[in-house]
């Protein structure tokens, strides 16, 4: 016997059937989704939000019921408040040892990869030493956490 199931080999004479060498079935057919067409008349798609040309009628036009019939649009104010485009930088004291957060969310201090969080990606962390080997990590004047340099771990 040659061939062996497609292995070289053979092991019995009749070899399981694999779907090259069986006829199609018919017992699974693929479904595919309804068309526009088969969705019943007066009926649409829902909204994936704002950015849909859909919005605008929704927050303009739309009554809304909870609003007292009255659409979003009409009671929407903007902020009198000016936002800068960027927040200012942030500033450390001198004495603090400055980081940049990498994109895997981690700073390196003393040859040692440390992870801190994956937010703060790109942005500055200030470290202060505030004992033998124990460092105080700032995201401006918030206290994330310390570290110990005898085990790296990050505490409270």
């Amino acid at each position: 016997m040659s061939g062996g199931c497609g292995w070289g080999f053979s092991i019995s004479a009749s070899c399981p059937p694999t779907p090259s060498r069986t006829a199609p079935t018919s017992g699974y057919t693929r479904r595919s989704r309804p068309g526009p067409s088969s969705r019943p008349a007066g009926r649409s798609r829902p909204s994936s939000g704002p950015s849909t040309p859909s919005a605008p009628r929704t927050n303009e036009e739309r009554p809304h019921e909870t609003l007292g019939g009255r659409p979003p649009g009409t009671l929407y104010r903007s902020s009198p408040r000016a936002y800068p485009e960027h927040p200012p930088p942030l500033d450390y004291p001198g004495h603090f040892l400055v980081k940049r957060v990498t994109n895997a969310g981690t700073f390196r201090l003393k040859h040692r990869l440390v992870f801190i969080a994956n937010a703060l990606k790109q942005h500055p962390i200030g470290l202060e030493e505030v004992a033998d080997g124990i460092w105080s990590i700032y995201f401006g004047r918030v206290l994330l956490a310390r570290l110990d340099e005898r085990d790296y771990i990050l505490r409270d």
